[in-house]
């Protein structure tokens, strides 16, 4: 990575004695970044000392993280800033590829609760219907949950979490074989998750959401949470899903 600088005009001032302003532009097809930096005397609205450093090469879009259960990711955008907001990419099809992380998507999915410590999960579909999940928040903040029920997996029954919130930005990767579910942490708040299979009732299973033998560490002892979901069965009543089937 090759870094160069540019001044554009006016002496060298120390930090301290000026005001800064900066903000970041992108080169559309290299992907460069820019930083730009405007300095002013306090005494004077003219722009005295301005420099720009273009830093030459890749830099990460995306930040893909495994976690400690086999297969799951947490993806962390990269937003550029000014004045106006933030502009981010939040799924990039190259990166996913090399990854080797799915890129097939059928269907973009959204839910909407409005009371906090509300519970969905933890769901799941069985072969041939088994499904990868990114699963990111557009408003507010959940504890987003996942347990492995792969047929044969060292980690069988075991389960993790992330924060998933609109500040943080982050996207949760959930392969196929896992029981999924979370917890709003706000009033308000709105998920928006990619599937790589089509939702089918019959090969759809639910995990009871306070299953003791597993044992995850929620939020609440008292969500708002549909029938369904609450009558789950747990673990131990269920069949692992075996991810060879494929009738």
């Amino acid at each position: 990575m090759r870094v160069c600088a540019f001044a554009d005009n006016g002496p060298t001032a120390t930090a301290n004695a000026l005001s800064r302003e900066n903000y970041f532009r992108v080169h559309p097809f290299f992907g460069h970044r820019k930083l730009c930096f405007a300095f002013k005397f306090p005494e004077t609205d003219s722009v005295d000392f301005s420099f720009t450093i273009t830093i030459f090469g890749e830099y990460p879009v995306l930040n893909i993280e495994p976690q400690k259960l086999n297969g799951c990711y947490v993806i962390t955008p990269a937003p550029i800033g000014d004045s106006r907001g933030y502009f981010m990419r939040t799924y990039d099809e190259a990166i996913f590829r090399d990854h080797g992380l799915q890129t097939s998507w059928v269907q973009d999915n959204q839910s909407l609760s409005t009371v906090v410590h509300t519970v969905r999960g933890l769901h799941f579909q069985r072969p041939p219907s088994a499904e990868t999940k990114l699963v990111r928040v557009i408003v507010g903040s959940i504890l987003d949950v996942f347990v492995d029920l792969r047929n044969g997996s060292p980690t069988y029954g075991e389960w993790d979490s992330i924060e998933l919130s609109q500040e943080n930005n982050k996207t949760a990767y959930i392969p196929k074989g896992f029981a999924h579910g979370f917890c709003t942490l706000t009033s308000t708040v709105i998920v928006a998750y990619k599937v790589d299979r089509p939702y089918e009732p019959s090969d759809e299973g639910v995990l009871r959401w306070n299953d003791p033998d597993v044992g995850i560490k929620w939020p609440t002892e008292a969500p708002l949470i549909s029938d369904r979901d609450k009558a789950a069965p747990v673990l131990r009543d269920l069949k692992p899903i075996d991810l060879e089937r494929t009738d």
